[in-house]
């Protein structure tokens, strides 16, 4: 077939001998018929090969020199790289003439000779050793990581059950400890279709509705894009057919190291008989107390269990003293007037808790008053009330004072409420409230508006780049706050801003411009400001 053939066809470029001093392997091939013009003394003698028997194994082609289970890829990648540039890299095996495969590393330059033909010269060199320590390397992350996953679905044998999701080819595998009717539940051939039926068997909307806009195989994977590695959410759900069951989900995602693919593992734990007692627990402080919680006797340490108060200045050693004989009380009043009481007893014989609950006892006289007593401070952190606030705000706006006015919401605070109990929530609501209130100056007024919602007012400033810092700031230290006991739980807010200049705006004209503001940005995706 190739008799005759006997010299290749190098007219068009440099000499043999010049071309044979070039290190490495090196070869020239039409791209049109795919055919061989030269192929280096180098190359022959790396691969094992004389002149004649490569031009017979490979067929005098260059698709047939790249080895079979490497050539679409290959060839494929070839194509997209000149497409943008007459350059290209790729790697690939090919076969000596002793069987063995050889891993090269493949640089080519399309040219266009002068007969108009457009010719690939491509050098080549041996990697093999190089591609073999990679295995090897490879091989043993694969095995850490696969031990590792491994791990994570066997770890909690409390577990009601563990299963692992593939998120980028949206497969699904590798379930542990469920029943029969979790087995079937999870008997899903997509992630897609485990998470839709996960919202599916949901027994609250506001879970529900909180599941199906933050979960989901595209969210995750955004989440996993952000830097987020773990996801927690609680929620009622089926365990068995028609028995409703408070759980907690937990995600922990993790990049496979020879796929590339973002693989998670979901595991579940019933916290049903938790989140009633917390939820008996929240019921009868709502009604009864303004704070409860827990005293060590030896520790001296304070747990507050529902609401906040200052125990400071209340001296243990006497109460422990006084509870020897009864059960001890004390009544004070507040910088704002209202008398409270502060009852201690013991939690049990063993005496080592002190027990104490703080009652507002002016609570009915200030509910049938209305909102005639309302207090100069709110009940969190310190902060102005609405009240007080707004009638500072509103000196100022009336002196002619300008300033950067902002309004801030907790995001999906009712749904965190409603799937996560009230004593989360309200840590939530502390936490945020203590930072936001530290987070201005003493000269900037800073009020809680009503529930999670937030205002201040930076004064004499005309600025939008001077709020716009603030802003920015103020997102970047928040992504650093976190919920006692719950360490996975993030705080996000959506903000508006509004700068006043305008002597003939009111209060109210300002507030209403600001929360329209909030609001564009809640509707636009959340944790996210807006300003004009």
């Amino acid at each position: 077939m190739f008799e005759g053939q006997c010299k290749w066809d190098i007219s068009d470029f440099a000499s043999n001998e010049a071309l044979d001093l070039m290190p490495g392997g090196l070869f020239i091939y039409h791209v049109d018929d795919d055919q061989f013009i030269y192929v280096s003394q180098n190359m022959l003698d790396m691969l094992g090969y004389t002149e004649e028997s490569f031009r017979k194994k490979f067929d005098n082609r260059f698709s047939e020199l790249v080895y079979y289970e490497d050539r679409e890829a290959t060839l494929s990648t070839i194509v997209d790289q000149v497409s943008d540039d007459t350059f290209d890299t790729c790697i690939y095996r090919i076969e000596k003439a002793d069987g063995s495969l050889m891993w090269v590393k493949d640089e080519g330059h399309l040219v266009k000779i002068p007969s108009g033909r457009e010719c690939f010269f491509v050098t080549i060199i041996d990697i093999t050793d190089l591609m073999q320590k990679n295995a090897l390397y490879n091989e043993r992350r694969q095995q850490e990581y696969d031990s590792a996953m491994h791990e994570l679905l066997t770890a909690n044998p409390n577990a009601i059950c563990a299963y692992k999701l593939n998120l980028t080819q949206n497969t699904c595998s590798d379930c542990h400890g469920a029943s029969e009717f979790i087995e079937k539940f999870l008997d899903a051939k997509t992630v897609d279709e485990i998470l839709s039926r996960v919202g599916l068997i949901m027994m609250d909307d506001y879970s529900t509705k909180w599941f199906v806009a933050n979960i989901s195989r595209e969210q995750l994977l955004a989440k996993y894009d952000r830097g987020e590695r773990r996801v927690t959410i609680a929620y009622r759900r089926l365990r068995e057919a028609g028995k409703p069951l408070w759980v907690k989900s937990f995600c922990r995602m993790l990049e496979n190291p020879t796929t590339h693919d973002i693989e998670a593992i979901i595991y579940t734990i019933d916290i049903d008989k938790g989140y009633k007692e917390e939820n008996i627990l929240t019921k009868i402080c709502d009604e009864f107390y303004d704070c409860f919680g827990l005293i060590g006797v030896t520790s001296g340490r304070v747990h507050y269990y529902y609401g906040e108060n200052n125990l400071i200045d209340v001296d243990i050693e006497q109460i422990v003293s006084e509870l020897e004989v009864n059960d001890v009380y004390y009544c004070f009043l507040e910088k704002d007037g209202l008398k409270k009481q502060l009852n201690f007893f013991y939690f049990d014989e063993q005496k080592e808790y002190i027990i104490f609950t703080q009652i507002d006892m002016q609570r009915k006289q200030s509910e049938e008053r209305g909102t005639d007593n309302r207090h100069k401070y709110s009940a969190i952190a310190d902060l102005l009330s609405k009240a007080e606030g707004e009638r500072r705000v509103r000196e100022l706006l009336d002196s002619g004072r300008k300033g950067g006015f902002i309004v801030c919401d907790i995001d999906d605070f009712k749904i965190t409420n409603d799937t996560f109990g009230h004593r989360i929530a309200d840590r939530i609501l502390y936490n945020f409230a203590a930072y936001f209130g530290q987070f201005f100056g003493d000269d900037d007024i800073v009020y809680r508006l009503k529930g999670d919602r937030f205002a201040a007012f930076v004064a004499d400033t005309d600025k939008k780049d001077e709020i716009l810092l603030k802003l920015n700031a103020l997102y970047e230290d928040l992504s650093n706050v976190r919920v006692e006991g719950q360490p996975d739980l993030l705080i996000t807010i959506s903000a508006g801003a509004h700068i006043h200049t305008d002597p003939n705006e009111t209060y109210d004209d300002m507030l209403r411009t600001t929360e329209n503001r909030m609001w564009l940005a809640k509707n636009g995706g959340k944790n996210n400001f807006f300003i004009v």
